[in-house]
């Protein structure tokens, strides 16, 4: 009996050391990355290359047919290099971005194995402030006795990078992601690919909140997680705050199904939302300005009154009205159609100011019986006028009895997506002749996304990097 109850201990003790040195092992490598991070990610580098079709085994990595040669045979003998030695872990891998500056870090064993066993794919230069500083391509690369990091905007850091790369970790010294507990272990969970996208402004004391401060000065972050199954890219997504309290966002509801019947079933591109003065555009417009200089900044400040004065669903739909659609990516060569739900007072206030920008460019537009504006220009008509209670705007007549299959997917959800691309090579005659589907949905706080390729049968990240990655 004792001995029995000698062996219940001792396994207890191994599995809970193994659980509590793989937390560890990945809770470290987050310590380095500072909880200021516009975005931050981790992936299991060897169970993508195997789902790519690369061959792991007693003698290094094997690369397909299709990549000997190309682009992504340097990725195959960086993976070769570690996986034979053993100096990293190829399945945790972290990345974060902040201020356009994007690294990816790895822990080593040491310094000098690392630098031993990738000798044949990284030219290595001197030591500069505690790092071994090489370079694989355009890749910077910079290791210490604990961890090495990627650069891969190495070379616009010229000879700076090192001091660059101190500027961009120093943060974490007061608070990493390690710290934010929720996104920690969202990061850490058991999936191909986490990702989670900071939706919330850094506060000025350069501190993100955690958990016993107001809820409503906590960072909101965009989670999703990412896999493979029965050949379909699928993905599932939550906002949540520092603390993992998956919330809702706010100034959402349903999308009415209504108007999805002015559609056409030539439509193969369809977003909808369903908003209320309550949502916060901040999220979209502050990546808008961060994206663009003066310009964009004076476009955000333009349209964000309208954005905001939205209170119902918006849908924006597009797809092909001719042959060159996809070759001659012209406003001609697509329907589209976007319908927006607005008080009146909004939506006439749009259409006198539409009418006055024509009356000064000495357009008068012609009128449908149901007052909507037929507006002649670039070899088409635009229809803009007050259709059903939305500010609608297309350049094909508005018609609620359009058919489509899209009610499954956006009935009851907050917000939805659609692409249907029947072959890729319509875009490209060298590209494949597969097509793309993506369906996405969001309802309350949870989301989740699928991709598949029509017309393959082919494992559908070897299919993708195939294509792309010649």
């Amino acid at each position: 009996m004792k001995s029995r109850l000698f062996s219940l201990s001792l396994l207890a003790v191994l599995v809970f050391g193994a659980l509590a040195t793989s937390c560890s092992k990945e809770q470290k490598l987050l310590e380095a990355v500072p909880s200021d991070v516009q975005q931050v990610g981790m992936f299991r580098l060897k169970s993508v290359m195997e789902q790519a079709g690369c061959k792991f085994d007693d003698n290094g990595v094997t690369a397909p047919e299709w990549a000997k040669g190309g682009s992504a045979n340097g990725l195959v003998g960086f993976a070769d290099c570690l996986e034979g030695s053993k100096v990293c872990d190829i399945n945790e891998l972290a990345w974060a971005e902040k201020d356009r500056n994007l690294y990816m870090t790895m822990l080593v064993k040491s310094k000098d194995e690392f630098v031993e066993a990738t000798a044949n794919v990284i030219e290595w230069g001197e030591e500069e402030s505690g790092y071994k500083v090489g370079e694989m391509g355009d890749i910077g690369v910079f290791v210490n006795d604990e961890r090495v990091w990627l650069d891969f905007m190495y070379p616009s850091h010229s000879t700076k990078a090192v001091d660059v790369l101190k500027y961009f970790i120093k943060p974490a010294e007061k608070e990493s992601v390690a710290a934010l507990t929720g996104i920690a272990a969202m990061l850490e969970s058991d999936n191909l690919v986490n990702i989670a996208v900071r939706q919330s402004p850094v506060p000025a004391s350069g501190k993100a909140e955690t958990k016993g401060q107001n809820p409503e000065l906590q960072t909101l972050w965009s989670t999703a997680k990412l896999n493979i199954k029965d050949n379909k890219i699928v993905a599932t997504s939550e906002f949540m705050k520092a603390d993992g309290e998956v919330t809702k966002i706010k100034g959402l509801q349903p999308v009415n199904p209504a108007v999805l019947g002015y559609i056409p079933a030539s439509c193969n591109i369809a977003l909808a939302f369903g908003l209320t003065p309550e949502f916060d555009w901040s999220m979209l417009t502050s990546a808008a300005i961060a994206s663009g200089g003066f310009q964009m900044q004076g476009m955000v400040a333009a349209v964000t009154p309208y954005l905001q004065a939205i209170d119902g669903t918006v849908m924006i739909a597009a797809g092909p009205a001719n042959d060159q659609a996809y070759s001659d990516i012209e406003p001609g060569n697509w329907h589209f159609i976007l319908m927006a739900h607005m008080t009146q007072e909004k939506i006439n206030s749009i259409l006198d100011m539409i009418r006055s920008t024509l009356f000064m460019n000495r357009v008068t537009p012609a009128t449908t019986d149901d007052g909507v504006m037929v507006i002649p220009q670039y070899g088409m008509n635009f229809y803009v006028g007050n259709v059903d209670g939305y500010l609608g705007i297309a350049n094909f007549p508005f018609n609620p009895n359009q058919q489509n299959e899209l009610s499954p997917l956006f009935n009851g959800k907050d917000g939805a997506l659609s692409i249907d691309l029947p072959s890729l090579k319509l875009i490209s005659p060298m590209a494949p002749e597969f097509g793309v589907k993506v369906t996405s949905q969001f309802a309350g706080d949870k989301g989740s996304a699928e991709i598949t390729l029509p017309g393959t049968d082919e494992p559908i990240l070897q299919a993708i990097l195939k294509a792309f990655m010649k």
